[in-house]
């Protein structure tokens, strides 16, 4: 695991690196990309945090009401999570059109893998 990556990326380095190859989505050569998806699983943690503690608005150099700068990170980290995760399978049109749950994982284990996920389940409402 790179050493740069914060609590969030760490987390999501861990999570991701055996279901990944598992699903043969991981070979040695794609740790740099893996590794900026992590570091934008950091950036987002770190403004959602900037945001709950300071809100999504904020008072601009003018004392004028604007849209707090954390808020465009978070969008931007986001942005980027997504474009680097279609590239590893991480959504369900990726994961299409990579036949995940066809020829390289006859079993399902992804599938199974994803649904059983801490948090799927906290989105889903159940406990994480």
């Amino acid at each position: 695991m790179p050493k740069t990556l914060g609590s969030a990326g760490a987390a999501s380095w861990r999570y991701l690196v055996p279901m990944l190859r598992r699903a043969r989505l991981l070979d040695a050569v794609d740790a740099l990309m893996l590794e900026n998806l992590c570091v934008q699983v950091d950036l987002a943690a770190r403004a959602r945090a900037l945001i709950a503690k300071e809100g999504t608005i904020v008072l601009g150099s003018r004392k004028q009401v604007v849209r707090h700068p954390a808020v465009a990170m978070l969008n931007e980290a986001v942005a980027m999570q997504l474009r680097l995760g279609e590239q590893f399978g991480l959504t369900p049109a990726a994961r299409a059109r990579l036949d995940v749950y066809g020829a390289t994982d006859p079993a399902g284990e992804m599938e199974d893998e994803i649904g059983s996920s801490r948090r799927l389940r906290a989105i889903e409402g159940g406990k994480a």
